[in-house]
């Protein structure tokens, strides 16, 4: 489709969303929560103080992932100050799948996607909040720079993102975050999946939509420690390969065509030599 032509379908596009939009909706915002007990009063806190500014009604959704501290009873002492909904797994599964339980527990007519250790500042939900009300179905961050990481780790994350990417039509945006608002058709396009093992950077990128990103510069934890260190990257990364790319397919087949050609030519090579041997007798 010519340049100019797809501007102006989304365009479009957009303009028919934002006549769409509710005036004042109702945000459901879901943070998976895995040994956050010191970061859940000053999360809820900061939330509340971001949906007054906009002033819309939300609910806070706290899906505890099989937490080892006091996250839970931490969070149930906030439920008489804030509107919380909380949500216990029966153990740690993992962001991905504490990410789909939440979604799953969401009713607003949007999803706010946040990290409960404040490493997704509220603050960004007013300027995706403003993006959902111009007609945009998904509103993302992404990191603004990664010149806090190491360099092994910064190597790592590129050369996953080009091999994700490698004959893609459907590309992933490098350095996109979880945090993210998606207007109820996406979140019903996302409950739809019935993947198991779910790498959510790539259904969120499958699903489509009208979708644009926003710089996020990413503070120091407030408190506690992370839990994803690089074995859980590189099972993250794992799982997004063998789910969402075709390179291991290609990869096998590719190998495999030249075990074959190799075979052929070994076999290639006893028959002629058994047929000279024979001329020479």
């Amino acid at each position: 489709m010519d340049s100019s032509i797809k501007r102006d379908v989304d365009s479009a596009i957009l303009e028919i969303n934002r006549r769409q939009r509710k005036a004042v909706p109702f945000i459901s915002c879901v943070a998976p929560c895995y040994n956050e007990a010191n970061n859940i009063q000053r999360l809820c806190e900061e939330v509340d103080a971001v949906f007054k500014k906009i002033g819309t009604p939300y609910e806070l959704i706290l899906v505890n992932d099989g937490s080892q501290d006091d996250t839970m009873a931490v969070a149930y002492g906030q439920i008489d100050r804030y509107p919380l909904k909380l949500v216990q797994l029966s153990r740690n599964y993992g962001k991905e799948i504490a990410l789909s339980a939440g979604i799953d527990h969401a009713n607003g007519d949007i999803a706010v996607i946040i990290d409960a250790d404040l490493q997704h500042p509220p603050v960004f939900i007013e300027d995706f909040y403003r993006n959902w009300q111009q007609g945009y179905d998904m509103i993302y961050g992404y990191r603004a720079s990664r010149d806090d990481e190491h360099l092994l780790k910064r190597w790592f994350v590129k050369f996953f993102y080009g091999l994700m990417n490698l004959g893609q039509s459907r590309r992933i945006t490098p350095n996109t975050l979880d945090f993210r608002m998606m207007d109820q058709r996406v979140v019903n396009a996302m409950r739809s999946m019935p993947e198991n093992n779910r790498f959510m950077k790539g259904l969120y990128s499958w699903v489509g939509f009208t979708n644009i990103g926003i710089p996020v510069e990413i503070p120091e934890r407030v408190a506690g420690q992370t839990s994803f260190g690089f074995k859980s990257l590189f099972k993250l990364a794992l799982t997004g390969l063998t789910s969402f790319s075709n390179v291991p397919l290609r990869l096998w087949g590719i190998l495999g065509a030249i075990i074959s050609l190799m075979s052929f030519i070994y076999r290639l090579c006893i028959v002629t030599g058994k047929q000279i041997g024979r001329a020479h007798v």
